[in-house]
């Protein structure tokens, strides 16, 4: 019985292994990648639209209907990230 329980033990470790190699062979993908940026890409978009609301019920003097996100600025926040140094790391 005891040499039964170590076999299925070990089934499920090779399962849980090759599970994991499954999934990060899977993130690798370039459509995985494709479709996280445009989930992601979306998600962001609509939140800058309900920003683009608030703003709008908030100030009624401004006009922000025709704001778009400027991706200049976007390149321009990832260099700055970039020399910053992490205040977390040792």
């Amino acid at each position: 019985m005891e040499k039964h329980e170590k076999e299925i033990i070990e089934m499920r470790r090779r399962e849980a292994l090759t599970k994991m190699s499954a999934i990060d062979e899977f993130k690798a993908l370039d459509e995985y990648k494709e479709a996280v940026e445009g989930a992601a890409s979306s998600y962001f978009d609509e939140g800058f639209d309900l920003c683009k609301k608030q703003i709008n019920i908030l100030h009624l003097d401004l006009d922000v209907h025709d704001l778009q996100i400027d991706p200049n600025l976007v390149d321009k926040d990832e260099e700055e990230e970039k020399d910053v140094p992490d205040a977390n790391l040792p």
